[in-house]
Parts: C-alpha cells; sequence; structure tokens
C-alpha cells in the first residue's frame, strides 16, 4: 500500500485518499462516491414500473364500505421469515366530520391480509371484532384514539421474547404527547410499555419505526414540522420536513439525544424551483420511509405539492390542498441524506382518471423476490383536501369558494364526495435498479477509487444491448495487474443481476484477497448497476460504525422557539390537534 512520504516515514493514506473495504455490499451509482474517474458514461435514476393488475388490495368488504366514502391508507406490510408469509396492516378511513348513521362508532378501522407469493392477498376471517353482529372478519382491535398508529408494526426477528415478537410506537396522550414503546406476540393484541415512555415528542403521525440490523439500532423515520417564513412567505404557516431518531440499541424507550429533533431533510432552493414550475405554492417533505439495503439506506421521500392553503379558513393545519408523488433519498450513515437534483419522482402518480392519479401516499420497505424488489405503496386518485375526504362536511361549499378564490386551478374535477378510491399497489424494481451508468455506441470508461479486495470474485449487475462490458483490475497505482487486463477480460454480452467476472475463462480472485486493487469498467451499448465481491464478507467500517461515526460527529441540535409548531413551543400553551 503506498502512501504520502513524510520526512522519509511513510504516512497513512487518510480521507479521499484511503482505500475502501467494501466487504460483499453491493455498490449501487447513486453517486460517485466510490468513482475516481468516468468518461462518455451518463448517470440515468430509473423509476419503479407499477404491477399491469394494480390495484392488489381494494375496499371490498362490508366493513371496509367499499364505494362509500371509505378509502384504503397508511399501511405496512413485513415478510415473517419464521412463517414463510407477507403479512400487510392496513386502514380503512373515513374523515367524515359525522360517522355513518349505521356505524356511529368508528369511523377509522385496521384491518389484516396475508400473502403467500405477495400477488395473491387474502383476508382471513380473525374473530376479534364484532361487526354488525359477526367477527367473520378481517378487523384487528382499535387502539383508542391511535389513528393512523396501529398500522405501524415492526416484526423482530431477533427478539428472544416471543410476547415482544411485534413492536411499534404508540402516541401517547395528554400534555406530553410523547412517544410510547408497544409490543405484541400476534401483531394484533398490543401492550402499551407505560412504565418506559420515550422522550421523542409527538409532532405528526404516518410515520415508521423499524429495527435496523445494518445499523443494529432501532430507527424512527419521523414527521417533523416547521414554520419556514423563507418558503411560505408567513410566520405561522407550518411547513411538514423529514427527520429521523436513532435509538441507542435494542430498546425502543432510549433514543439518541442529538436526533431528537433531529431534521435530515428540509425543503430547499430546488423543492421551491420545481413547485414554481409544477405551479404550486411549495413543497412539503409530507412523510419520509426508509429501510437499510447493502450497506447504505434508502428512502422513499413523499412530496406534497402544496396548490391551495386553506389553513386560515378551515382552522385545522392538515387542510392544504395538493397532489403527492414519491421521490428517492439516500444515505451513507442515517444522518445525512441526498437527492436527485432534478426532482424527477420515482414513484409517479397515475395518468389522469387512474386509481393512482391524486397521490402516492406510502410505501413499504421492498421484498427481494428473484432479481427483482417489490415495493407495497398506497395510491388515491383524489387530493389532499378532496371532496371525497370531506364532501358531506356542513362547510365545504365555503371553503371550495375560499380555494376558488385564490385563483389556483384545483387538481381534478371534483367529484360526490362517495366517488374516489384508495386501494394498495405493487410497483417493481430490477435488483439494485435504482439508478445505472450507461454508455452508448462510444465506449465508456469508469475507474473506481482504491478498493481493498477481500472476496473470491468480483460480480457485476448490468444489462448490455448489442454491446459489452469489460472489467480489468488494476493496483492501487493504476497498472494492470498481469493476467486481468482488459484484453485478458471475457466479454459481457447478456442481461444479468448476478454475473460473475472472468478473466480468460477463470473468475478466481484468491490470490488478490488483501490487495488494495482499482476496477476499471469498459461499457459499450451497456448499462451497468452494481458490482461487488462475491464472498466479500463485512465492511470497514460497518454501517453500524458508519452511524456511530456520525452520531459522534454531530452537534447538539439548536432548536428556535420561532421555528417550532406553537404545540412544541415552552412558552406557549400547547393546542390539541
Amino acid at each position: 500500500m503506498t502512501g504520502t512520504q513524510t520526512g522519509g516515514v511513510e504516512a497513512a493514506p487518510t480521507g479521499e485518499d484511503a482505500p475502501r473495504q467494501i466487504g460483499g455490499y453491493r455498490q449501487l451509482f447513486l453517486d460517485d462516491a466510490l468513482v475516481a474517474y468516468r468518461m462518455n458514461v451518463r448517470r440515468e435514476f430509473n423509476q419503479v414500473k407499477k404491477a399491469s393488475f394494480n390495484p392488489i388490495i381494494r375496499c371490498d368488504k362490508p366493513w371496509e364500505r367499499e364505494g362509500d366514502g371509505y378509502y384504503i391508507e397508511r399501511m405496512c406490510t413485513a415478510f415473517d421469515e419464521r412463517e414463510g408469509v407477507h403479512k400487510m396492516w392496513y386502514e380503512t378511513v373515513n374523515t367524515f366530520e359525522n360517522p355513518p348513521a349505521d356505524d356511529p362508532e368508528h369511523t377509522t378501522y385496521t384491518c389484516y391480509a396475508t400473502s403467500s407469493d405477495g400477488v395473491h392477498w387474502e383476508k382471513p376471517d380473525l374473530g376479534l371484532v364484532s361487526y354488525r353482529g359477526s367477527t367473520a372478519n378481517n378487523l384487528i382491535p382499535f387502539e383508542g384514539t391511535d389513528r393512523h398508529l396501529t398500522r405501524l408494526v415492526e416484526i423482530d426477528p431477533d427478539e428472544p421474547d416471543p410476547s415482544r415478537r411485534y413492536k411499534g410506537l404508540h402516541r401517547g396522550s395528554g400534555s406530553e404527547r410523547v412517544w410510547i414503546p408497544k409490543y405484541s406476540a400476534d401483531g394484533f393484541h398490543w401492550t402499551l410499555d407505560v412504565d418506559h415512555p420515550t422522550d421523542l415528542t409527538f409532532e405528526d403521525d404516518c410515520v415508521p419505526v423499524m429495527w435496523d440490523r445494518q445499523a443494529q439500532r432501532w430507527v424512527f423515520y419521523r414527521r417533523m414540522r416547521r414554520c419556514l417564513e423563507w418558503l411560505t412567505g408567513s410566520k405561522d404557516t407550518i411547513v411538514r420536513m423529514a427527520g429521523v431518531s436513532v435509538s441507542e440499541g435494542r430498546d425502543l424507550s432510549r433514543w439518541h439525544p442529538k436526533t431528537r429533533g433531529h431534521m435530515v431533510l428540509v425543503p430547499d432552493e430546488r423543492d421551491a424551483a420545481e413547485a414554481e414550475r409544477r405551479g404550486a405554492m411549495w413543497c412539503e417533505h409530507y412523510t419520509m420511509f426508509g429501510w437499510p439495503y447493502e450497506g447504505l439506506w434508502l428512502a422513499g421521500l413523499e412530496e406534497l405539492w402544496r396548490c391551495i392553503d386553506w389553513v386560515d379558513v378551515t382552522g385545522r393545519l392538515s387542510h392544504v390542498e395538493g397532489y403527492e408523488d414519491m421521490h428517492l433519498a439516500w444515505s451513507r450513515d442515517l444522518i445525512d441524506w441526498q437527492r436527485k437534483a432534478d426532482r424527477e419522482p420515482w414513484i409517479p402518480t397515475g395518468r389522469p382518471g387512474e386509481w393512482d392519479s391524486g397521490m402516492i401516499y406510502g410505501i413499504s420497505r421492498p421484498v427481494i423476490q428473484g432479481d427483482e424488489l417489490w415495493f407495497y405503496y398506497d395510491g388515491f386518485d383524489g387530493t389532499h383536501f378532496d371532496p371525497g375526504c370531506f364532501g358531506n362536511m356542513p362547510r365545504w361549499q365555503e371553503w371550495m369558494q375560499a380555494g376558488d378564490a385564490t385563483g389556483r386551478p384545483h387538481l381534478h374535477e371534483w367529484r360526490a364526495w362517495n366517488a374516489m378510491q384508495g386501494a394498495i399497489g405493487l410497483a417493481k424494481l430490477r435488483l439494485d435498479g435504482f439508478a445505472h451508468l450507461e454508455a452508448l455506441e462510444v465506449p465508456g470508461i469508469l475507474t473506481t477509487k482504491p478498493l481493498v479486495m477481500t472476496g473470491r470474485g468480483l460480480g457485476i449487475n448490468a444489462a448490455v444491448a448489442g454491446g459489452e462490458v469489460r472489467v480489468e483490475i488494476q493496483d492501487e497505482a493504476g497498472v494492470p495487474i498481469d493476467g486481468h487486463g482488459l484484453d485478458d477480460c471475457d466479454r459481457f454480452v447478456g442481461d444479468s443481476v448476478r454475473h460473475e467476472v472472468c478473466w480468460r475463462g477463470s473468475g478466481g480472485l484468491e490470490r488478490l484477497r488483501g490487495r488494495v486493487v482499482r476496477l476499471r469498467f469498459w461499457l459499450r451499448l451497456a448499462k451497468l448497476y452494481s458490482f461487488y465481491f462475491v464472498d466479500g464478507g463485512q465492511s470497514d467500517p460497518s454501517p453500524a460504525q458508519r452511524v456511530t461515526d456520525a452520531l459522534e460527529a454531530m452537534p447538539m441540535p439548536e432548536v428556535s422557539e420561532a421555528e417550532l409548531p406553537p404545540w412544541l413551543r415552552s412558552t406557549e400553551e400547547r393546542p390539541e390537534y
């Protein structure tokens, strides 16, 4: 290993010059973190492909009130490794001011579904909740006033206590409004750990918590609110943004003090410019759904493009008109996050008239199915302040007139209050297919930064369309290693997410283990999605260590009282919301 000469002593390389030990993690091309040089290759981000048979779950039971103003929203899914079954918790919601006469006690139900293949879903009779005198339904007991939060379920596969196999957070009540850990043996009946509440103050709902094996911590993707006068022009209008809180270990009640109020993504000038291009007032980071993936953290960032502001008219902070789509974000340490510069959606809304044309309203962590990543998502054909949600409220016409007075167009043709639909769809993506580097007819070259070879071979995820991919292995100085030059490499001309590269018929790289190398990719009419060392082991530092290092480097956040929403300010009375 070479380094910098200092007074006759060779100093170890540091920072950008230090060789990376990537282990066996697949290296994505979301950015140039591992790229030292590239020429004639362009980066492209990829949208998901929605299943042609969507939606896969819709309101089709009497208690789900199909076609009667009810809709599905805010689901979560988990693959139960022990049972080999996909499980889903979802809500049927009606935000009527006055509940239907034949169902006076509930406007929100929590439901449950299972699937053996991820495509065909069943709604089993659980026998837990009586509906019109019968328990033959898939309803789950409702947790008091915890609307939108029953579905925040996580299966902890490493939990030794069977009574705590299912976990989550529950919104507390009272003046403190903190989050409380909850546990369950079956995902249906929950016990609140009121003796060990968190010190995370509730700001908003619709937020997921998960046990992150990669970070070896609980991670809470929070929806936070702040007053951003630069964006809205008002000192009182509140904007949603994305925050992440990280636990101090396996304990759901203990959270790192630096992350309790830490915002990771705040609307910026690019968001404002994109909102103006779209004809919206501004952009809000409505909710963030994150998950670990191959040594990184990825997230679907739900963007609300606000077009009409009815807060002053209705008196409710959530009464904003706009449509929502899903955008991609990524991080290498859970603290610093990046997004695409052009703000093109990762999961766009559907075309006018389609079931998901108004909002993409949530997403699950991906499930690997063969060569694909499968995502389940909420779709809604109305927008955020839709007559379907509030159509029978007494003041609806008054609010419509106030919206008309703004001079801004409504986002869709208003319909009868019970004509909308919200359902659950399936979206698919090639394994590692969030982004790729592509070369056209003119060959492209990509050279990595120095890497520590830890595997027995080199794997690539690539697709070739009439061209080829070859790889040269160089030493740290950029000199081709004997037998592994570009001319030695066997041409790859296919399409595979798991192709092992060979040089003169052999892919074995055992003799290079421990050496610092550079990889030089030669592409023509080809797309490169990722590369990895076969059986490469753990990275150094590990993902968990990277999170630890990032937390140690973080300053303790200073929060201005003026930026906080009213109910979090210490000098003012906290209103109920």
